[in-house]
Parts: structure tokens; C-alpha cells; sequence
């Protein structure tokens, strides 16, 4: 609702002339994180003496990768040792996981991994001494007391590596004393590299893995297929590269008119992000091939045969690709209406056009659902949506008196498909003495759901470790088995309300010197309607509330990528 005052006022150069050249360099004792830019400004043409002025700058930024590896601080966290269930359940070589009656049944064989006697689901033939750094035994790790649990916090990224380059341009064209034409226009581009760990892999149901691949079980277990839990270390690190540019143009003119300070412009925006698989995503259906046949092998080294087809078998596609753009028209102009006790009466109109467009694809193959580590629902990551939006303002500004300012504003906006709210500010400000202000304001807010919030991409990710309540239930609290990073399905909602708000404040200002002030504040917000996305940790610890977001094998429910089975309680998502 503010016009006039506003909240936050940030004033940018408008011209410049000259030279300047800047550089950068940084660096870190432990390595990574480095940072190198440069950048260079210049301008020419004096606006009162040429009438014109145009300038430009020109940055360009490298920032390198950050590991965990490379900070002395993580590792003296020791997070193996305090939180152990938290960690990664797929490590290499890859944990084997048992049924009961498969356990059972080795357990009566008096059967034993290295001299240790089978205790828990999981087991894994390198157990206990397990392959560190990054595949450790730990007392309650969630590898299980006969498996090996994967410490992800061993060698992960804490910052990606980035290039970026922005360019920002500005002219200005004095038509007459009191009128002036403005033009700008910025690029900027973007590319970062995000490494996350090497790519899990879990074979289960239909796709587990046959006994006669496994020595030390094809006589213990004849004939039978068990699940398998591994890490696939040979195939590199998930990289992803992001591309993100934006272009924005701005036509505009500025000054007095018949008594109106005016100002107007013509806005264009476009913004574009391209998101790669580069490294470390495999074919699903052939690295499943590829294990299931012995080629790939889940419990030791590779042989070159298994290197090979590892790099065959690599996804390097564009995966995904949006396109954003805002066109928009506005404009506003105030003058003073008449002389008050305090000043000038103030008034201040406003106008805004604007049409919002987002677009979204994938490619087919992320849309078929075939990449190791980049799941997808299919086509519900490919939208496009598009609206209009108008707002129109008004704020009058009294200073009644030397000691009393009022202010009062109104606002009206409309969106499409969504609808119009009108909110309005009153504001007081009032000073009884040289040393004393009080000031006082309420009013209401409003804030319309983005397109992103109504109509994103479906996004398919993971929960870090965490217990299902259910499934832990079912086995006795082994975190071993209930514990997991459980896929997830975040959907966007078309059916949101806007947020609204009610908000107060009250406050004063002593000055008893001219170098000491004190001032204290009140502040009261009431929001209803909070767009925002529930935690996957608060929807496993309230499955009372929030059991429906939660869907499991054993719940015939006829989603995609969700087999119907009764007797599997786990989650599918």
C-alpha cells in the first residue's frame, strides 16, 4: 500500500562517467571455496552540459567447488560416531537385505560374515571392517550391525562451482529541462555445477538380484533372490549443470508535467534455466541389466568390461528447460495539492499493467523415467500458464501540523483467475517535542500465489534418513530397516487462495542528545492462508494429520510407479 514512503528505499546510481576497473581475488587455508571476479564501469556524457549520459559495467565472477573433505571442522563433528542412523544405508560394496525367513534360515545354518554371528537384516561381506573412509560398521548405524553404513558427510559438496557474468547498461536523454527519456538493459548468465554423491542403487521386487551372483550365499540360499542395497562409486559423482540467463529491458520517461512529478516505463523481462545431467546418471533399465547379469558387480572391484559398460551406460541430456517472461506498463506521478500547517498535502497516484508467462518442459528421456537418481512422474513436469495482473494505488500524505503527519493509502490489485483484493494504510507520526516521536500504523497485505506456486513441475526427490513410524512398528524400532531417504512427490496446488494479513505497529523515538537516541517498537502481523510446502519430517512425525500424503505398496491405490503389494508396508512415496 505504500507509494510515497515505502518500506525499503534503494537509490542506484543513474549515471556515470569515467573509468573504473576492479579485481578480486580470494582464497582459503584449507582450499576450496576460492573466488575470482572482475569487473569495469564506464560511462560518458554529462546530462546537464551533453543532455545525454550513457554507462555500463561489466562482472565477471568464478567461484570454486567447497567439499566437506577440505574442512577440518566436519570431520571433528564426528558424525559417524553421534549420528550414525542418519546417514546412508547404500554403501560400497552394497548391503545385502535379508526377509526374515531368508535370515532365519542362515541363522540356523549357524552361518557367519567374517566370524560374526547374524543379528540384523542387512548384511555385507566386507562387515565389520567395512571399506573406509566412506563405507563404515557402526554401533546403530543404520547399515545395520552386520552391514556397512555409507557416511555421505565424508566428501560432500557444500558449495558448487559457479561462473557468472552480468551485464548492466543505462542511457539517459535530456528532452527539456524538466523531461528526460531513460533506456536499460541487463544480461546475466549463469552456470553452476552441483555434485552430490555417487548414484544408489536398490534392487527390489522384481529386480532383485539372484543368489547364484552372490558365492558366499548361492549353497546357503539356492535358488532364491534377495534385495540389495549399493553405492556405485565407479560411476562418479551425480553432476548436474544449471544454466540460468536473463535479459531485461526498460523503456521509460521521467519528470514534471503540469505540476506532476511522473514517472513511467515499459518493462521486459525473460529469464531461461537449463538443468543437465552430465555424470554419474545412469540408464535405470541397463545398470539393472547390467547387475542383475553379473556384468556390473555390487560387492567389489569392476572388472574393465563392467568400467566400460558403467560408461556406456552414462546420461548426458538436458533434462529440463524453463522459460520465463513479464511484460509490464506502469506508471505513477504525485504533486502537492495544497499548504497545510506542516507542509505541502502530498498526493501520489499509480498504475500497473502486467502479464506473467511460464513455461516448462522435459526431455523424453527423464519423461520415460529411465535415469538412476533423476526420477520423474512423467508429463506432469511440462506446463505452460500464463496470466494478467493490474493494480492501481493512491497514498496522501498531511502534515497537519509541525507536530502531526497523517498518511493514508489504498491499494487495489487483480489478478486473473484469481481475483482482486483492496488493502489499505493509515499511518501516524507526531512529534510532541524536539526530543520525542511517536509514530503509529495498521493496515492489511496481501500476497497472490505465484505461477509457480500453482502450476510448477511436479518435483521427485528424497527425504534425508528418516523413520517411518509404521514400518518401525512393524520391526521392532530397527532403524536398520525402518529408517531410509523415502521418495518424495512435490506437487504445485491450482486451487490456492491468496495470503492476507493484518498487520500494526506502534513505536517512539527520545533523543535527549544530539548524538544519543532510543527508540522502541511494536510490531503485530496476523497472516491467514500461508502458502507453503509441509516438511517431510513433520509429515512422518504427525502421520495422523498427514497419512494421506503418504502412500505405500500395501495401498492399492492404482498410482504410477507404486506395484500393489499387500504384504510390503513400506513407502512408495
Amino acid at each position: 500500500t505504500d507509494a510515497i514512503g515505502g518500506v525499503v528505499n534503494f537509490i542506484t546510481r543513474k549515471d556515470y562517467q569515467g573509468l573504473q576497473l576492479d579485481a578480486y581475488l580470494g582464497g582459503t587455508q584449507e582450499g576450496g571455496a576460492g573466488k575470482r571476479t572482475a569487473s569495469v564501469a564506464a560511462g560518458f556524457g554529462d546530462l546537464a552540459r551533453d543532455r545525454f549520459n550513457v554507462f555500463g559495467v561489466l562482472d565477471v565472477q568464478k567461484a570454486g567447488a567447497l567439499r566437506t573433505s577440505q574442512r577440518q571442522f566436519i570431520s571433528d563433528l564426528k558424525i559417524p560416531e553421534r549420528l550414525p542412523h542418519l546417514l546412508s544405508d547404500a554403501p560400497s560394496p552394497g548391503n545385502i537385505v535379508l526377509s526374515s525367513a531368508q535370515r532365519t534360515t542362515l541363522q540356523n545354518q549357524g552361518f557367519t560374515i567374517n566370524g560374526q554371528a547374524i543379528t540384523g537384516s542387512r548384511i555385507n561381506f566386507a562387515a565389520p571392517g567395512c571399506t573406509p573412509p566412506h563405507s563404515l560398521n557402526l554401533a546403530g548405524g543404520i547399515g545395520g550391525v552386520n552391514g556397512c553404513t555409507y557416511n555421505f558427510m565424508g566428501d560432500l559438496e557444500l558449495a558448487p562451482k559457479s561462473d557468472k557474468v552480468g551485464l548492466l547498461t543505462r542511457g539517459v536523454l535530456q528532452l527539456a529541462p524538466e523531461h528526460q527519456l531513460f533506456a536499460e538493459l541487463s544480461y546475466s548468465d549463469a552456470k553452476t555445477w552441483y555434485v552430490g554423491t555417487s548414484n544408489r542403487l536398490r534392487l527390489r521386487g522384481g529386480n532383485r538380484l539372484s543368489t547364484s551372483l552372490i558365492p558366499a550365499l548361492a549353497a546357503a540360499l539356492p535358488g532364491e533372490r534377495v534385495e540389495v542395497q549399493a553405492r556405485l562409486l565407479d560411476a562418479g559423482n551425480r553432476t548436474s549443470e544449471l544454466t540460468s540467463t536473463g535479459t531485461r529491458l526498460v523503456l521509460g520517461a521521467s519528470g514534471v508535467l503540469a505540476g506532476w512529478d511522473y514517472d513511467a516505463g515499459l518493462n521486459h523481462s525473460l529469464n531461461t534455466v537449463s538443468d543437465r545431467d552430465v555424470r554419474g546418471y545412469l540408464l535405470f533399465d541397463e545398470i539393472v541389466s547390467g547387475a542383475r547379469s553379473g556384468l556390473v558387480n555390487l560387492f567389489g572391484a569392476q572388472t574393465q568390461a563392467g568400467l566400460d559398460y558403467l560408461n556406456s551406460i552414462q546420461v548426458n541430456d538436458e533434462v529440463r528447460r524453463a522459460r520465463g517472461t513479464m511484460t509490464a506498463l506502469d506508471a505513477k506521478a504525485s504533486r502537492a495539492l495544497a499548504k497545510l500547517g506542516g507542509g505541502d498535502l502530498m498526493l501520489a497516484l499509480g498504475a500497473e499493467l502486467r502479464r506473467e508467462h511460464a513455461h516448462s518442459r522435459i526431455s523424453d528421456l527423464l519423461a520415460s523415467d529411465n535415469i538412476l537418481g533423476d526420477d520423474t512422474p512423467g508429463d506432469a513436469q511440462t506446463t505452460d500458464n500464463a496470466r494478467r495482473v493490474w493494480a492501481v494505488f493512491a497514498e496522501l500524505n498531511a502534515p497537519l501540523s509541525k507536530q502531526l503527519e497523517l498518511q493514508l493509502a489504498l491499494r487495489q490489485d487483480h489478478y486473473e483467475h484469481i481475483g482482486g483484493t483492496t488493502n489499505p494504510k493509515l499511518g501516524l507520526r507526531w512529534t510532541p517535542s524536539a526530543q520525542l516521536l511517536v509514530r503509529a500504523s495498521a493496515g492489511t497485505g496481501f500476497r497472490a500465489p505465484s505461477l509457480n506456486d500453482l502450476y510448477r513441475p511436479t518435483k521427485v526427490g528424497g527425504t534425508a534418513i528418516l523413520p517411518d513410524p509404521v514400518y518401525c512398528a512393524e520391526n521392532a524400532n530397527d532403524l536398520g530397516i525402518c529408517a531410509s531417504s523415502w521418495e518424495t512427490r512435490t506437487f504445485a496446488n491450482s486451487q490456492l487462495k491468496p495470503e492476507r494479513s493484518r498487520q500494526w505497529s506502534t513505536g517512539l523515538v527520545f533523543q535527549p542528545l544530539d548524538k544519543v537516541s532510543v527508540s522502541v517498537d511494536y510490531w503485530n502481523i496476523t497472516k491467514r492462508d500461508l502458502i507453503s510446502t509441509v516438511g517431510d519430517d513433520v509429515i512422518l512425525a504427525n502421520l495422523g494429520k498427514y497419512e494421506s500424503l503418504v502412500h505405500r505398496y500395501n495401498e492399492d491405490e492404482g498410482l504410477s510407479g507404486c506395484d500393489y503389494d499387500a504384504s510390503d508396508s513400506t513407502i512408495c512415496f
